[in-house]
């Protein structure tokens, strides 16, 4: 049996590629930083025996942190970024995840329209000859708005969101608000679109249109108008009826007792959390799974494949949260995750989380 081999390999044309190269400050800079410095020829991707070979040279920027002025900016990746929630789950949420950052670096800002695309990562492990494992990222080009930030809070954006920074993910620039400004135009109404009944612009959602037309029984006719028709007798004056004779007690016949009120049915999420024992279990079991719903409905409205979508909520079997819980709620909560009816259970978590805050 014979087995066939293919690899890409970029042609000797000249072209030049150019990166930048963010060192932190650790034992051996300066020794680091002599050797980036020197002009040679080094070698890289796979096959280094045979191909490979170019020319290196660099140029050392200023160490100091350049001048960020507070106000309005774009956040923009500049290349894939690889989110997680708190608990550990891929995430898109590339606006949460800025404004993670900017809190622990001690800054303020807030954010405005966000535009992302969802995208499956993954590398070549050239040892092994395999893939490596995929992961749920966000897209470079991805932009989020940042209001009103400050200068700790831009430069702790600069090193980058996400995680595997080092592999190159999640790095950003910063563009201030009036270099991508057009004028004239109205960024709230041509970026936003309406969603549910009403249309959302600046945090607020707009009423539902008044109905056109209104069913009336009997319309009267206005204050001073004739009324027009027929007319009619005015009613004979009502005659009251004699009054019944009361029976006594003995004759009269039992009341009917009122029927009990029906249970309220207890869905699935409440089943669920009913069978876990453990208090503290059962709040944390609630706050976790209720991130990952919202998790698995983002990448339902993003448009996921199905296929895709169910082997990520059988992962979440090995969740920290997970591990410790019965066989049965495990396999009710990742039935609850695949479940087409999301959106309720997501409502019944947050009930549940709330009534255990």
């Amino acid at each position: 049996m014979s087995s066939s081999t293919s690899r890409k390999a970029l042609r000797d044309n000249g072209f030049e590629m150019r990166g930048t190269l963010r060192l932190r400050d650790v034992d051996g800079l300066d020794d680091a930083v002599n050797w980036l410095l020197s002009s040679m020829e080094i070698s890289v991707g796979g096959q280094l025996s045979t191909m490979g070979r170019c020319r290196w040279r660099s140029t050392q920027r200023s160490s100091v942190d350049p001048e960020l002025t507070a106000g309005d900016y774009a956040l923009r990746l500049t290349s894939p970024a690889i989110l997680i929630d708190a608990f550990g789950a891929p995430s898109v949420d590339l606006a949460g995840e800025a404004l993670a950052i900017v809190r622990r670096a001690g800054g303020s800002a807030r954010v405005g329209l966000t535009r992302t695309r969802p995208v499956v990562l993954s590398t070549w492990h050239g040892i092994a000859g395999l893939p490596k494992p995929e992961d749920w990222g966000v897209e470079a080009g991805s932009v989020v708005a940042l209001h009103a930030a400050d200068a700790k809070a831009l430069r702790a954006l600069l090193d980058g969101v996400g995680i595997r920074r080092l592999e190159g993910y999640g790095m950003t620039s910063l563009v201030p608000r009036q270099a991508v400004q057009r004028d004239g135009f109205r960024e709230e109404i041509a970026l936003t679109s309406a969603t549910g009944v009403g249309s959302r612009q600046n945090g607020t959602v707009d009423d539902p249109p008044a109905a056109r037309h209104t069913d009336v029984s009997r319309p009267e006719p206005l204050g001073g108008a004739a009324a027009t028709g027929a007319a009619t007798e005015p009613p004979a004056p009502a005659v009251p009826a004699a009054p019944a004779s009361t029976p006594p007690a003995s004759m009269r016949e039992p009341e009917p007792e009122p029927e009990p009120e029906a249970a309220v049915a207890r869905g699935p999420v409440d089943v669920m959390l009913g069978e876990i024992l453990n208090d503290d279990t059962r709040a944390t079991t609630a706050k976790g799974l209720l991130a990952q719903a919202r998790n698995f409905m983002r990448m339902r409205d993003n448009g996921f494949p199905a296929a895709f979508i169910r082997g990520k909520v059988d992962e979440t079997r090995n969740l920290p949260w997970m591990r410790d819980l019965g066989g049965s709620v495990q396999q009710s909560i990742v039935e609850i995750l695949g479940s087409d009816e999301l959106p309720l259970h997501i409502e019944a978590l947050q009930r549940a989380v709330r009534e255990r805050s």
